[in-house]
């Protein structure tokens, strides 16, 4: 009996230390690809409320940080669907590795009413991704 209580306070103690050390997580903030998007006129860089059948400017501006530069992907979800969809998938040049910016303006809202959200996300080789969104309420 003694033997069994020993053995399972050794398990016990390696259960703990595994949930110890799986809960710990690198911080990779700091390695992230950055993502901005370009406001002045003419572009869309933040939430707003528009007609519906807009089509709308958003400017991307993205940095690498640690690794260079792979991939755009500009996906919406729309409110009543419930469902993401990639509008916009674009791969890096060589030249784009480092800095990318580009001007998207196939943004169209469509001739439904509600809440769309869309993501503007940059991926690095290394796969850390850089995100924003914008929240546009189609009227």
């Amino acid at each position: 009996m003694k033997r069994k209580k020993k053995y399972s306070a050794i398990v016990l103690i390696f259960v703990f230390i595994a949930f110890a050390f799986s809960s710990c997580k690198k911080e990779k903030g700091a390695d992230l690809p950055t993502i901005t998007l370009k406001s002045g006129t003419g572009y869309t860089s933040s939430s707003s409320s528009v007609p519906k059948s807009s089509i709308l400017k958003v400017g991307i501006i993205a940095d690498k940080n640690k690794a260079d530069l792979r991939r755009l992907d500009i996906t919406v979800l729309l409110a009543h669907e419930n469902t993401e969809q990639t509008k916009k998938t674009i791969y890096m040049d060589d030249n784009e590795k480092e800095h990318f910016d580009y001007d998207y303006t196939e943004l169209k809202t469509g001739d439904d009413s509600g809440t769309q959200t869309w993501r503007f996300k940059i991926t690095d080789k290394d796969g850390n991704l850089g995100e924003t969104s914008i929240y546009l309420t189609v009227q």
